[in-house]
């Protein structure tokens, strides 16, 4: 298994990088690219996994129980941006889970977070300090949806963030769904939106959005400034180059913090403390399916 990952790697330097002279190699900070060989019980071997096998998911549960190796057709699979994904033939994606078990708790019961559905994987090396949220990094990740397990657009969903590492705040979050005060037949609830960070109270603001068309890879990469609190994101769909799509920006990243992967899944009806409360209907089946997710350090990024 160590081999593949350093495959992994050693291949990654083929890869083309946006600037003038598109010279230099990027820097592989983490790498979250899924080689065909793993089975879904790797995901909770922390000698194997590239992400936390602890955290976040509902009590009780374990990352085997969650992730789903999806049926995505290989045309859709050769349609994943290269760059992304490097090697199609010994990576594969995977999807991520929501179902009625799906409450994390993460001390005694006084602490169950009723309101939400959530199941996230973090970056294995990711502990609020640590080489991901140092100097300028850039998140890379594809994302389409599950069309076995729809996402319910009545409820808002947190799909990637970076969470602070006091808990308390996000310094970038993408979103789905209906948001709070917004019409839920309305097309923002079909949309992914990229929105700025919410430090020091300040509202996040909405820096881009898509539609969350279904059969289609959504390619994604956010860059964060760690030292001088700035922030910058590409986008492409299916195997085109990804583009910028938010020019830098000052975005407050002191917080630096945890990047979290997969569905928070927020509550409708009474919104005054949405972790513990709110609506969550019954039966929930919902997924969604990541590729090519992976951390270059740097301040150039990867774009085709």
């Amino acid at each position: 298994m160590v081999s593949t990952l350093l495959v992994f790697a050693v291949m990654f330097v083929s890869a083309t990088i946006a600037s003038p002279t598109a010279a230099a190699k990027p820097e592989i900070v983490w790498d979250g690219r899924i080689p065909k060989t793993f089975d879904v019980k790797s995901f909770d071997d922390p000698a194997l996994s590239p992400f936390n096998v602890d955290w976040n998911h509902g009590k009780n549960q374990t990352w085997s129980e969650i992730i789903k190796f999806p049926r995505v057709p290989q045309a859709l699979i050769r349609r994943l941006t290269p760059a992304l994904q490097l090697d199609r033939k010994s990576a594969k994606p995977w999807a991520v889970i929501l179902t009625d078990s799906s409450i994390f708790i993460p001390g005694d019961e006084s602490t169950r977070q009723g309101g939400f559905r959530r199941s996230e994987v973090m970056p294995s090396i990711n502990n609020g300090s640590d080489a991901t949220v140092q100097g300028t990094t850039t998140l890379h990740f594809s994302v389409m949806k599950d069309a076995s397990r729809p996402l319910n657009g009545t409820h808002m969903y947190h799909v990637t963030f970076l969470e602070t590492a006091d808990y308390a705040s996000h310094i970038w979050t993408l979103n789905t769904g209906t948001a709070y005060g917004t019409d839920a037949a309305g097309r923002d609830a079909k949309a992914l939106r990229l929105e700025s960070g919410t430090t020091g109270g300040v509202p996040a603001q909405l820096l881009f959005q898509t539609e969350f068309r279904a059969g289609v890879w959504h390619n994604f990469a956010v860059q964060v400034d760690f030292e001088e609190n700035a922030l910058a994101a590409w986008y492409s769909a299916g195997n085109n180059p990804l583009k910028q799509v938010v020019k830098r920006r000052e975005n407050d990243a002191t917080g630096k913090g945890q990047y979290h992967i997969g569905l928070i899944k927020h509550p409708t009806g009474d919104t005054s403390n949405v972790v513990k409360q709110g609506y969550q209907p019954s039966g929930i089946n919902e997924g969604i399916i990541f590729g090519g997710v992976f951390m270059e350090g740097g301040n150039k990024v990867t774009t085709k």
